[in-house]
């Protein structure tokens, strides 16, 4: 009877027992949801919060749900710890957004977060002595490159993260189970040389958060690599020599966010390699080898917020390749031979932020090759053109620092458009009249035959600058709205150098006749009884001698193009007028954590290209020259005049050789007048820009050469020659006339004495 008792009480025991195990969860052996392992020994407690009485299980480890009151159970798990920090060998402290220590910082006994968050974990444990660190939540161990040297390692079964080091095979497993360590979210095996990753390696690790393998020497991915671990967000590749991903190798990773796979050996990325990542928001692809990408490569990551593709080998974007990446935020192509992107290429991608295109090539570029993209913020580029394409960006980051660059036509108004037209119409037809006139002039009296035939080359001179204007005009007609795309082109065209040189050489020639021109009235006024004069035979070679000059002037940044490198590009009217006081200094690119870009700073070193060198002893200096030379001629000439007219008195009504040189001087004053008035601007405006007083606006250089420049071209013809023609026919009339009435008088006369005679 004592035995069926004692029997009968054994089992209701038992089972009460067994029912109040089977309500608190302490089972001998429990299979958690949360992380789809089998632990053993876990009693309730055994997971105690640091600093309190509270406990938590293994279904609350990595929750998102703060139970114990200094996140034990939240440790190492978020997200934002790897956003915010730089390597996964880091941790950030709990009440900041941005301090990160690294791992072995933590329980050294010394706080390096604020909030001393780094030291609250930090009891008292036995580790291993080949463990270099160890505590309660990490451990970094040596392995001396035996595997089975891990069972040998005392250590905690509570640590959050391990660092494996003098461990490079792979290729059979892992030393450690998932049930010794069920807290473990953080493995590190970076640096340890491993060439290969066997199959089902990671089987069962179903609590890893982050996985580590940068700084191996893993060339291939098979499929299937990383099965066993559907909680892993962050998985680092990068610094390997990965040559090929075979496809489905990221299969099993279903909640991988982060994919670092930089600095590696890649050379494309087919169809299948991110197979099973459709939760994945940053993926990393940079410093490899890419140059080819499959179309529908990236399909299926929808959540994708960032991809970079900075250090590759593309050369070109096609249709369909970005296609998949619909909330991608920010995208970088930094340092890519990146010379074409076809239009619709960025049709899917219509969240773009932030986008760096930072030393690439862009040659050929359309209005629309960036259709698709609406919301652009931040814009990072070395090429001006891009940030003209995208007005809206809330800031264009420009990697450049030329003053000349403009997202404008090339004659950026109208009335700039329709006066090049019409001045370099003008001054074709004036100057072309002005040398078919004095070609077929013949003049009887030698004695203005030197001056005849500077105008002759004055107005070829004036010729070219005519010629210069309807390229000009033409370019800016055949661009249009969109010739910012093309401006580089058309600067470093052979029709823009070609251009460029007419108009140094029409400008510069036109300047020294005026001079010479200036010289002979000087002469002939000043000192008309002195044998220096020009003669025909002098004057032919006074022009021949100014015309080598002046070739040689305006070819020589050609034929010397490296010593002057881009003179005839210096501006997009091909003249490099000296305006601008562009450096050789460059710049750097400087990361704005703050702005999330990166921002151009410059490097100026204050030293002035060869170009703009060039430019400033052309105009600033020769034709200051020259001018202030005719302005002290024709002070003097005016001056003698005055004196000749008091002196000649009557003799000035009879119009002798003395009195037409006079007038001659007067009109040649105005002429140059006119020049000297057109090129003081740009003589001014040069000196006060060299000297830095004042910054011009880019425009300048358009009203410069359509108001400036060609100007006294277009008006020549009618100053020195029309008005001598208008005066001549007018004497020729009133010549006729006289002798109309001389005869008209004769006759009355004659008629006069007839009558008397009868």
């Amino acid at each position: 009877m004592f035995c069926v008792f004692r029997l009968v009480f054994t089992h209701l025991f038992l089972g009460v027992l067994l029912l109040g195990f089977q309500t608190h969860g302490q089972l001998t052996s429990v299979t958690t949801d949360e992380f789809g392992l089998i632990t053993t020994q876990q009693p309730e407690g055994d997971f105690r919060c640091t600093g309190s009485d509270v406990s938590y299980d293994l279904d609350d480890l990595c929750d998102g749900t703060a139970i114990c009151p200094q996140d034990d159970d939240e440790f190492l798990c978020s997200d934002k710890d790897f956003k915010s920090c730089e390597t996964p060998e880091q941790m950030r402290c709990f009440n900041t957004t941005g301090t990160c220590v690294q791992l072995t910082s933590i329980c050294d006994g010394k706080p390096d977060c604020a909030d001393q968050s780094d030291e609250i974990y930090c009891e008292a444990v036995n580790c291993s002595s080949t463990c270099s660190f160890c505590s309660k939540v990490g451990a970094s161990c040596d392995m001396n490159g035996l595997i089975n040297n891990l069972g040998s390692l005392t250590l905690p079964s509570t640590i959050r993260y391990l660092k494996l080091t003098n461990f490079s095979d792979l290729q059979y497993g892992l030393p450690i189970t998932q049930a010794e360590y069920p807290l473990l979210t953080r493995l590190l095996l970076s640096g340890n040389g491993v060439s290969a990753i066997g199959q089902r390696v990671f089987e069962n690790m179903t609590s890893l958060r982050t996985l580590d393998l940068s700084g191996n020497k893993i060339s291939a991915l098979s499929r299937g690599s990383f099965q066993g671990m559907p909680r892993l967000q962050n998985l680092y590749l990068h610094d390997n020599m990965l040559i090929f991903i075979e496809n489905g190798a990221f299969i099993g990773l279903p909640e991988l966010r982060r994919l670092d796979l930089g600095h590696n050996k890649l050379e494309s990325i087919s169809s299948g390699t991110f197979q099973d990542l459709g939760n994945i928001t940053d993926l990393i692809l940079r410093n490899n080898s890419i140059s080819m990408i499959e179309t529908g490569a990236f399909s299926g990551l929808d959540k994708i917020t960032g991809i970079s593709f900075t250090d590759n080998k593309l050369t070109e974007l096609r249709k369909g390749m970005l296609d998949g990446l619909s909330s991608v935020e920010w995208i970088s192509f930094r340092r890519n031979p990146l010379s074409y992107i076809e239009p619709g290429t960025f049709d899917y991608t219509n969240k773009i932020q932030n986008l760096q295109l930072v030393e690439v090539q862009l040659n050929h570029l359309e209005p629309d090759m960036f259709r698709g993209i609406e919301s652009i913020q931040y814009l990072s580029t070395d090429d001006y053109r891009l940030c003209c394409l995208f007005d809206s960006a809330d800031q264009c980051s420009q990697a450049s620092m030329s003053s000349l660059d403009s997202c404008t036509r090339l004659m950026p108004n109208n009335v700039l458009r329709i006066a090049m037209w019409v001045l370099g119409f003008g001054a074709l037809f004036g100057n072309t009249m002005v040398i078919f006139i004095r070609c077929r002039k013949k003049r009887s009296n030698t004695r203005n035959h030197a001056q005849v035939f500077f105008i002759s080359n004055l107005a070829i001179a004036d010729w070219f600058m005519g010629i210069f204007m309807i390229i000009i005009a033409s370019a800016d007609t055949y661009y249009g709205e969109y010739y910012f795309l093309k401006a580089p082109h058309w600067r470093s065209s052979g029709l823009c150098r070609f251009a460029g040189a007419l108009a140094i050489l029409s400008s510069e020639s036109s300047v020294f006749f005026l001079t010479i021109i200036t010289v002979d009235r000087f002469l002939s006024v000043v000192f008309p009884f002195s044998r220096f004069k020009f003669h025909s035979e002098s004057a032919r070679v006074c022009v021949g001698i100014t015309w080598v000059i002046t070739i040689i002037i305006s070819l020589g940044p050609v034929v010397i193009g490296s010593f002057v490198p881009g003179f005839y590009g210096l501006s997009d009217v091909c003249i490099g007028l000296p305006l601008s006081v562009d450096s050789t200094g460059t710049g750097t690119l400087v990361y704005d954590h703050t702005l999330a870009i990166p921002v151009f700073t410059p490097n100026n070193d204050g030293s002035l290209q060869p170009s703009w060198i060039y430019s400033i002893v052309l105009f600033l200096g020769i034709n200051l020259i020259c001018f202030l030379f005719i302005l002290i001629c024709y002070i003097i000439i005016f001056v003698q005049v005055r004196k000749s007219a008091n002196s000649i008195g009557k003799d000035r009504k009879t119009g002798s050789p003395h009195d037409q040189e006079v007038r001659i001087a007067f009109k040649m004053a105005i002429i140059v007048g006119t020049d000297f008035l057109c090129w003081m601007p740009v003589i001014i405006m040069g000196i006060l820009s060299q000297a830095r007083l004042v910054e011009l606006p880019v425009s300048l250089y358009a009203w410069s050469a359509v108001f400036i420049l060609p100007i006294n071209s277009t008006l020549n013809p009618y100053l020195y020659t029309f008005t001598e023609f208008i005066g001549q026919k007018k004497k020729r009339a009133n010549a006729s006339q006289k002798s109309m009435k001389t005869i008209s008088t004769v006759v009355a006369n004659k008629s006069s004495e007839h009558d008397t005679r009868l």
